[in-house]
């Protein structure tokens, strides 16, 4: 005889909580107004465009974005704590010897060129950050100083494993990695036409020849 299964054997789907719900939409509305407020900058300039311009982009309420930012300031002070948190990471996977630190380099240049590279005004906006006055380019100076010391610990996990060279010193491998990656989005702002996927890898591993510990072939430090 065969068994018929009914409904009572199947367990109910475990319901959406509420606060699940809210989060996700507070998530997505946190990413509208950063991704408005970007384009403003990179197309107004940072200090023409005001909070109001920005929530009429993202098309919420003025007093939303309090919600979520103190200030514009904070706003890229938020963004610029999460490219950080990308270099983190691959700190974490260099000292857990999670793979070559060649390859961990490799992936975390493409993962902090991600979100710049979703257009030209994101990659505009963060150098006229750089370039700007007070306080955004007080803020920027600092992230690029602690993302540096974090490079450096990851330069430095790769001279103890012997796959980066170690007569040059690992703050000046971290600071030839920052050049490396503002110099690409400077010529990615300049050259919107290129091939960005080639570009990219090209890019790293022009960085990656002039990293590599001498008589290591890049072939052998796969």
């Amino acid at each position: 005889m065969i068994r018929r299964h009914t409904l009572r054997n199947v367990p109910p789907a475990a319901p959406v909580s509420r606060s699940g719900r809210r989060e996700r939409r507070k998530d997505e509305v946190r990413q509208r107004l950063f991704r408005a407020a970007v384009h403003l900058f990179g197309t107004r300039g940072f200090n023409a465009t005001t909070v109001e311009d920005i929530t009429q982009a993202a098309d919420v309420g003025k007093g939303t974005f309090f919600n979520y930012f103190r200030t514009k300031e904070m706003l890229l002070s938020n963004w610029a704590e999460l490219r950080l948190d990308i270099l983190r990471g691959a700190r974490t996977e260099t000292q857990q010897a999670d793979g070559p630190v060649r390859e961990i380099l490799r992936r975390l240049f493409a993962n902090v060129l991600e979100e710049p590279t979703r257009s030209h005004a994101t990659s505009r906006c963060m150098l006229l950050g750089l370039l700007g006055g007070e306080p955004i380019s007080d803020m920027a100076q600092g992230t690029a100083a602690r993302a540096r010391q974090i490079l450096a610990d990851i330069m430095a996990a790769g001279q103890q494993s012997g796959e980066i060279r170690r007569d040059v010193t690992a703050a000046d491998l971290a600071q030839l990695f920052q050049q490396t990656f503002f110099g690409f989005l400077h010529l990615w702002v300049l050259m919107p036409n290129q091939n960005l996927s080639r570009r990219i890898n090209t890019a790293f591993d022009l960085f990656w020849a002039a990293t590599v510990r001498p008589g290591r072939s890049r072939e052998s430090a796969r």
